[in-house]
């Protein structure tokens, strides 16, 4: 099975950041691999488990392109506080509510 990480392109360029919901620390290691290479990478607002940002921090050059992110305000972590089974990934638009056409 391959792993699934999240791409810096699926991110689109918005002032309001993405949400990246529950990621392991392998695909926290990935997404800052290659966002710290982004000059303009979007915001993104990463909410884990705590030991899988521990986990993500444990390679020192890891943890230092996290670290260079959040220098940049391309990057904030928070931990979770509540269990979440699922790895999720909201963009600006993908939060807003679907607008339909007027049936006629």
């Amino acid at each position: 099975m391959t792993k699934q990480y999240i791409s810096t392109q699926m991110i689109p360029e918005r002032d309001e950041p993405a949400l990246y919901i529950n990621p392991r620390s392998e695909q926290i290691a990935a997404f800052a691999e290659e966002a710290v290479t982004v000059e303009d990478q979007p915001k993104v607002r990463l909410l884990a488990d705590s030991d899988e940002i521990k986990d993500s921090l444990y390679s020192f050059l890891t943890a230092s392109k996290i670290a260079e992110l959040i220098h940049r305000e391309q990057l904030s972590l928070r931990t979770l506080t509540e269990p979440v089974q699922n790895t999720y990934v909201f963009t600006p638009r993908s939060r807003q509510p679907a607008q339909r056409e007027p049936v006629t």
